[in-house]
């Protein structure tokens, strides 16, 4: 994520935490681009994307992988990992309305993107559509946090993929270049890729919005620009905190629990 931004695209470990992360989690389904920061609620968790390779599963129980600590690193605006059922690295970095992924596949003429629309809130309505051997857009309107939620998106990638899929009710349907529905999802297959940058744009209003989003935020596949220009937000916006005082008792009791202007003696912290 940037400041103020529209995208927070972040792992899913598990489908019942606000954020959709737990640090202690071993096993990842997937990459979605909005999330809760801080708040109790289940919600959110749009427009999910998994790298797999091998035949393409759907289920995200299927399709899921365990990763290892140790793999897993992280700064503002970026994040890194390798999903060890799959052999893939993945990084992420984001614009204020784009997601930006960035997967190294092993050797294989399967390497495969899953997009999973049915991810965490109850979903009212959804669809998908393949526009080019390169680009994909779709909607998804849920019910969660908000009543209706509304996020449009346009997709596209740094290569071609070969062939696709999209399901119904995790039943591919044959020939279809677009699905609508509660339930869908969509396969991409590319053939020993290497790398493949996925960029997405999100959008509230309509997807020709996340279309421009996307083409005046993320105009190429320039990954590491993209994730220097998100450090540089955090930092211009960090440098703007002062902070004054000297050492003294630990203010965090006051902060967590909201108590007045003091609690168990501690000062409450106000000001800049």
């Amino acid at each position: 994520a940037v400041p103020f931004g529209m995208v927070q695209l972040s792992p899913d470990t598990r489908l019942d935490a606000a954020s959709g992360y737990n640090f202690a989690d071993t096993v990842v389904y997937g990459f979605s681009h909005t999330h809760l920061s801080g708040a109790g609620g289940l919600a959110y968790g749009d427009i999910l994307l998994m790298p797999t390779t091998g035949e393409p599963k759907l289920l995200n129980t299927d399709y899921r992988s365990a990763f290892k600590k140790k793999n897993e690193s992280g700064s503002p605006g970026y994040y890194k990992t390798l999903l060890d059922k799959y052999n893939i690295g993945v990084e992420l970095t984001a614009t204020k309305r784009v997601g930006v992924h960035r997967y190294q596949y092993p050797k294989t003429e399967q390497a495969n993107i899953i997009i999973d629309l049915n991810q965490r809130d109850d979903v009212l309505e959804s669809w998908i559509e393949m526009v080019s051997n390169h680009e994909v857009r779709g909607f998804r309107k849920s019910k969660g946090w908000a009543g209706e939620h509304y996020v449009y998106f346009y997709a596209k990638f740094s290569k071609p993929f070969k062939t696709y899929g999209i399901a119904l009710n995790n039943q591919l349907q044959q020939g279809k270049a677009r699905i609508e529905g509660k339930n869908v999802k969509m396969f991409l297959q590319f053939d020993n890729p290497g790398e493949v940058i996925t960029k997405v744009g999100l959008s509230s209003v309509s997807v020709d919005g996340a279309l421009k989003n996307l083409d005046s935020e993320v105009p190429d596949f320039d990954f590491k620009k993209i994730q220097k220009a998100a450090h540089t937000e955090w930092a211009n916006e960090l440098a703007k905190i002062q902070v004054e005082g000297g050492a003294g008792p630990s203010v965090m009791p006051a902060i967590q629990n909201g108590y007045g202007n003091s609690y168990n003696g501690y000062p409450r912290v106000t000001g800049t």
